[in-house]
Parts: C-alpha cells; structure tokens; sequence
C-alpha cells in the first residue's frame, strides 16, 4: 500500500482531458513554427485553465485546455501544443481518470521527443511516474523518472528537478533499492532546500520517513516525518494533515495505537475534501487499524467498511496495462482482507453470523471484480462507451467525496443517479455485472445458498499469513 502522500501532489502545470492524439500534425513541425514565441492570446488561455485548474474546477479547465491545444496545432506552434496536452492530461490525473491521463501523457511525449522539447519531457516524465506509483507500478515509475532526470541534464536551472529526484527515489525504494532510494532523497531535499521549495522538501521527508518505516527503522522514520511536520507546520499550514496522516502510521508502528487513532483522525477531518480517493481509504484502514489494537472491533469494522467502499468505488478506472491491474489488486487486498478479517473475528467472538455474511460477500466480491478485470484485460468493451462515459466517471467520484464530507439524502442521491448512469452505458458495451442483491451482504450469501441445490456445497477460502478461513 503506497502510504505517502498523493503523487497527484505533483502535478506539474505549465500543467488537464479526453482526447488521444497521434504525436505530430501532418506534416511535422517547421523550424519557424518551432522558433516561433506562443502567442499572447494562447497564454492567456493557459492562464485561464491554470487559474480554474487552481480552483479543482477541472472539467472547465479541460475544455480551456483542449481548446488551446487545438489552437496550437492550428498555427503549428509545436511547443505551446505539448503544453497544452500536458495540462490536459494534469486534469485527468487530477480526477483521479488514470488511463485517460497515462494516454494523454504518453500523446505530449510524442510531440514533445521529435523537437527535443527538454524540459516538457521532463516535466511528462514527472507527471508519468506520479501515475505509476499511484497505481502501485514501482518499477514503471522508476524508469519514468529516471529518463526526465536524463532529458534534463544540459539544463541547469529546472525549477522542479527537486520533485523528479524526489519521485526517482521514493520509486527506488517501493522497488526495494533501500540505499539507493534514501541517497536519491537526500539529493531531492538538499535540492528543494536550494530553490526554497518548501512543499517538495516535505513530501520527500515524508518519502525518506516511509521507507525508513517499511524497513523497520522507526527512530529514522520518526527524524524525516517530524522534520516534514515542522517544514509544514511553519510554512504550510494547510497541508499538516498530510503529516498527521504519516505520523499517525508511525504511532501505529510504535504500538502507541491511542495516539494513532487521534493523528488518522485529524488528518481525515481535512482530507476528506482531498480529490483523490486513494488517499482517503488508507487512511480509514489506518484508523481502522488503530481501533482494532485498542479491541475496538465493532468501529475498527465500520473504519475497514468505509475503505473497502472507497476501494470499490476507485476500482473502475485503473490502468487497463495487465502489470497494473495485478498491483492495483495487491494493494486493495489489504484493504479488503482487513475488512474479512474483522467481520470473522466479531462473528467467532460474539456469536454474529451476519458478520461473517458481510464478510462472505466481501471476500467473493474482490475475487469476482478482479476476474472481471482480467476477463475485460482486451480493453474492447472500453472503445464501446460512449463520449460521455468519462465527463460521467469524472462527476461520480466528485460526489462520492461530496457525499462523504455531506452526509445528507441529495448528496447520496445524486452519486448513485450518476453511478446507475455509468451501469446502464456498461450494460450497452455487454460487460457482464456482478450479482447485484438487494441487502448487501447478508442477503449476498442468501442468495447463493438459494441457488444450491440439496447436493451441493459451496466452499469459499480466503488465506492470509496468519489465518485464514473457509466458508461453508
């Protein structure tokens, strides 16, 4: 589980979209057109989308974004275009639409390579490896950074040279290359210390505090994750919880699980308005977490139930890569174990077995989205959506936060208007739906027993490192 802070956070605009392009204009650029300064009116469009894009108002950004793109391939003015399309594929990312984002990334590079554009090759790079390790794929991540770090090096002054060191090294050490990763930070914050970057030199502190927590070294994690608290308490106040979140893991670690409890909770309290969902389910499973340590199981419960509906709800636009989805599902099988795990143990110690149906109905529906996901690895019923799907995708996991933050019967009506929005475009591509019941969970297992007949059994494992259980 990928615990820092959303990579999101470096979104680099220039830096937002939906339409794949296929690299250089018939044509290909001329020497003039590239030599040519963009035109006033183009960056004041690039202003505008900025300023919306500042605002998290990014379908409007969009659309100022793709404007200026088509504008710039209009007029053959090669470079503002790439600026563009990077800006475009920062909303996507910012909407949490990863595939889109990847494509559109991807798209900016093609135009970007062929004119030896430096700088916006680095820029893609550091936005491509935020993706990747948002999706779990260290290594993609890694080889993303490395090659910004390579395109940049006969530019002197890069303004975010600290965040791509930054990125390299945290996607060093999800790969394992422990050393290697805490010398790349070192350089990432001595970096951001000489541009005064203040934002980066925290989130790499709180990258060196992550992988010195993974390895065990909690004295050296507790150092980088209180240096990031006071950069943070003193200069950005209004991302502490960022380090309420971390130190929350470290409170965790250290057995001090009151404490714990108190730092996921203040950091909730803020990131709940947060646009990403990733961030907002670890920490519900870090509370959850800190319940369950103090015998707290009926809220550690409901904590892991609220992380497992953000996870299901994340789920739908995953990056459809093969490799991707197989790290996407071992990261979410924390979280769903948790949940499993916490259910069985209240229905063996209390005598609840509406607990262990919800955690029946859990465990099958993990194990049926993700063959689901390889049954749809062609991506063929993708291309069959209509336009709208995205703009839709986009507005339902806005109002899942809204609900979130707004308890109330209209928020919670409108996401699942949009979310049956969504089903019924699905429906028309023929992917298949997984057995929908009404109840949730405890009517789940119901419904499969009514569909046995006398003769036969159904028998359903979930194994852990530590335990494991089998439904019967």
């Amino acid at each position: 589980m990928n615990w820092c802070r959303p990579i999101s956070g470096f979104v680099v605009l220039v830096s937002l979209g939906g339409w794949l392009v296929s690299g250089t204009p018939p044509g290909g650029p001329s020497s003039t057109s590239l030599a040519l300064p963009e035109s006033p009116d183009l960056a004041r469009l690039r202003e505008e989308g900025n300023r919306l894009f500042a605002a998290q108002r990014y379908e409007e950004a969009s659309g100022i974004y793709l404007r200026g793109y088509r504008e710039s391939l209009g007029r053959r003015q090669i470079r503002p275009a790439v600026r563009f399309l990077n800006n475009l594929a920062g909303c996507e990312f910012a909407l949490s639409r990863y595939q889109k984002a990847v494509e559109l990334y991807q798209a900016a590079q093609r135009l970007a390579r062929p004119i030896r554009f430096a700088e916006m090759l680095g820029m893609i790079s550091l936005n491509l490896a935020g993706i990747y390790l948002q999706m779990g794929d260290a290594s993609a991540a890694a080889q993303a950074a490395e090659q910004g770090i390579r395109d940049l090096r006969d530019l002197p002054n890069v303004y975010f040279r600290a965040k791509l060191l930054g990125q390299f090294g945290n996607a060093r050490g999800w790969s394992g290359q422990f050393e290697e990763a805490l010398s790349t930070l070192i350089a990432s914050q001595r970096e951001a210390d000489r541009v005064n970057d203040l934002p980066t030199l925290a989130v790499t502190l709180d990258y060196s505090g992550i992988h010195c927590l993974r390895r065990g070294d909690l004295a050296g994690a507790e150092a980088a994750f209180l240096k990031a608290y006071l950069v943070r308490r003193l200069r950005k106040p209004d991302e502490i919880h960022l380090s309420q979140a971390n130190l929350g893991r470290l409170r965790l670690a250290q057995g001090d699980f009151k404490s714990a409890e108190t730092l996921f909770s203040l950091a909730l309290a803020k990131a709940n308005s947060a646009p990403s969902l990733v961030q907002v389910w670890t920490l519900y499973h870090g509370r959850g977490a800190a319940r369950q340590a103090q015998g707290r199981f009926d809220e550690a419960w409901a904590d892991f139930g609220t992380a497992v509906d953000l996870a299901r709800r994340w789920r739908p636009d995953a990056v459809a890569a093969d490799a991707m989805r197989i790290r996407t599902d071992a990261g979410l099988h924390e979280v769903y174990q948790s949940y499993i795990r916490a259910g069985n143990r209240a229905a063996l110690s209390s005598g609840r077995p509406e607990m262990a149906r919800r955690a029946f109905s859990a465990a099958e529906e993990h194990r049926a989205v993700s063959l689901r996901e390889q049954w749809n690895a062609s991506g063929e019923w993708r291309r069959k959506l209509p336009e709208e799907y995205g703009p839709v995708l986009g507005q339902l996991q806005s109002a899942e936060i809204a609900a979130l933050r707004n308890n109330s019967a209209p928020a919670a009506a409108r996401a699942a208007r949009l979310r049956l929005r969504l089903i019924e475009m699905e429906a028309q591509t023929g992917v298949p739906r997984p057995l929908a019941v009404a109840g949730g969970g405890v009517e789940f297992s119901r419904a499969i027993q009514l569909k046995l007949s006398p003769s036969e059994a159904l028998l359903s494992f979930e194994f852990g490192e530590k335990e494991s259980y089998l439904w019967a």
